[in-house]
């Protein structure tokens, strides 16, 4: 992996200020499950209040090293041909369009 870059203050404080990024908006995309679809999941691994609690917690933990963890995934699925159709145009090129819209 590269030299540890810290994520931009950008993304990790004003988010809303990216384009395009809708995260947590009413212009995000919904997920095609319910609540109740989630609510089953929590219950089949058991996941408390508490839980969820210190997992919100822990997010902060690695809130700096985004950046490394996207340049990582992105390295591993270079390594997989069979994803690059979902990360690239249609033709399965390169979409560097997309890549530098979805790591400022």
């Amino acid at each position: 992996m590269s030299e540890h870059r810290p994520t931009p203050k950008l993304v990790t404080e004003q988010a809303e200020e990216i384009p395009g990024y809708t995260y947590a908006t009413s212009e995000a995309a919904s997920t095609p499950g319910a609540m109740e679809d989630l609510e089953r999941l929590k219950a089949v691994v058991d996941l408390t209040e508490e839980d969820e609690s210190v997992l919100v917690d822990a997010a902060a933990v690695p809130a700096d090293q985004a950046d490394d963890m996207v340049t990582a995934y992105r390295e591993r699925l270079g390594e997989m041909p069979f994803m690059r159709p979902h990360f690239g145009h249609p033709d399965s090129s390169a979409n560097p369009e997309y890549g530098a819209a979805s790591k400022p």
